[in-house]
């Protein structure tokens, strides 16, 4: 399906990618201004940077790349090609399945401040090696690194399914309020009671039972907690002994 092209919807979209990009580089439009015109070395206004956010002034062409490098974004993303600021961030995303944020630490970020520089001998569309990509090559080599992961995600599972307790907990004495005037009448009379004193003991006998399985659904999450991080624990330890086995086994081939 061809999309249709709208003038005023591109124009929105890009300024609101251009402060979007800008927040994320946590810099001010004064800050951007300030870089903009010491790269072109002529006066360029705060006030013209605020009209292109707001999308009520046309944004120079020519200045496009140097807005791109000052706010580390690509120019595909700015004129709404893909999601994120990088093809680079969307094409690991895409690959992988991972989220944005882990897909970033994958990558690694090309830039700590506003000063640093891309190397010169490194292209400026290459995967940058960051230490998390490093350990993970490592970890996704050993065999028991999968036995790890899947430990991992049982801890995270913790507490989203309810225990039978829990369960048990959230029902005690919701019956009997939404029970009809009538069945509570007929059962008060058959009990020698009124309504308000049988609606008492209810209250009374739920509120027990409540606190009963209350403290039986805590003791439950204990245990499960004490149980991930035991299994979480012993998978790591395995992890750590297979790689100093391969590290061993390396060191001695080195020797010979």
């Amino acid at each position: 399906m061809i999309r249709t092209y709208n003038f005023e919807t591109y124009k929105k979209e890009l300024a609101q990618r251009i402060m979007a990009a800008r927040e994320a580089a946590g810099l001010t439009r004064q800050q951007v201004a300030d870089a903009v015109e010491s790269r072109i070395g002529k006066t360029f206004s705060v006030d013209v940077l605020k009209q292109w956010e707001y999308g009520t002034n046309r944004v120079r062409v020519d200045l496009i790349p140097l807005l791109c490098e000052i706010l580390h974004v690509d120019t595909g993303y700015l004129f709404g090609e893909y999601p994120q600021f990088t093809r680079q961030l969307c094409d690991v995303q895409s690959a992988t399945g991972l989220s944005k944020n882990a897909a970033e630490k994958l990558i690694g970020h090309r830039y700590h401040d506003g000063n640093d520089e891309w190397p010169d001998e490194v292209p400026k569309d290459a995967m940058f090696l960051s230490k998390t990509a490093e350990a993970l090559n490592i970890l996704f080599e050993a065999k028991s690194f999968a036995a790890l992961l899947s430990r991992a995600k049982e801890c995270r599972k913790l507490g989203q399914f309810p225990t039978v307790a829990e369960s048990v907990s959230q029902t005690v004495g919701s019956i009997w309020p939404y029970m009809s005037p009538l069945f509570q009448e007929a059962t008060a009379q058959k009990m020698g009671v009124d309504v308000a004193e049988l609606d008492d003991s209810f209250r009374r006998i739920g509120e027990k039972q409540k606190d009963f399985f209350d403290g039986l659904s805590e003791d439950s999450r204990r245990e499960q907690r004490d149980l991930a991080i035991f299994n979480f624990q012993r998978a790591a330890t395995r992890v750590a002994e297979e790689l100093i086995e391969i590290r061993e086994v390396e060191h001695h081939a080195e020797e010979t």
